[in-house]
């Protein structure tokens, strides 16, 4: 009986490896995909570049600088991304109370401070003082951080943005975070 209740207990843990490692495999599955995309479009403008050099008017060569800074741009985000989730799935969950509206403001003042960005406001429709109890603050951190980068970097190019971040409760226990 013993023997068989110590099985049943490893099996449960070889299943739950079987789906860690299959979450793994589509993680990394996609991100290379993603990264590919990024290194194809770099290759075709470079052979461009290699065998146009001669002919090639300035106006042309920046156009195709910028095209190869934009893509070198997209695989250091993906890398940071990959890095980020990497760093959360080996954390340990720390459960904690945070003052919501101070929480989200630090990720953007980190943002606005690293990333440079400029030209959007942000309107936060919390009550002050709206302090929650989170089962993962570092999941949350990273979660809420990725949506706001996204927010930041796939605004429409130099027009003033605007993010608005509301939070509502939606059951027992239980928010909803909207950005």
């Amino acid at each position: 009986e013993h023997l068989e209740e110590r099985n049943q207990i490893l099996e449960c843990a070889l299943s739950d490896l079987r789906e860690r490692n299959h979450e793994l495999d589509q993680i990394l599955y996609r991100s290379s995909h993603d990264i590919r995309g990024p290194i194809a479009s770099i290759q075709g403008i470079l052979y461009l570049l290699k065998s146009e050099h001669a002919q090639l008017p300035s106006n042309i060569l920046k156009t195709y600088i910028i095209q190869i800074e934009s893509q070198i741009a997209k695989m250091y985000n993906l890398s940071k991304e990959l890095n980020d989730l990497s760093a959360v799935m080996n954390l340990s969950p720390e459960e904690a109370l945070i003052d919501l509206k101070s929480f989200i403001s630090e990720i953007i003042s980190e943002l606005e401070l690293h990333k440079n960005h400029t030209n959007v406001s942000v309107f936060y429709k919390l009550r002050e003082g709206m302090v929650l109890k989170v089962a993962d603050e570092n999941l949350l951190r990273t979660a809420v951080k990725s949506v706001l980068e996204n927010a930041y970097d796939y605004r429409d190019g130099d027009r003033l943005g605007f993010i608005e971040i509301d939070a509502a409760m939606s059951g027992t226990n239980q928010w909803s975070i909207s950005i």
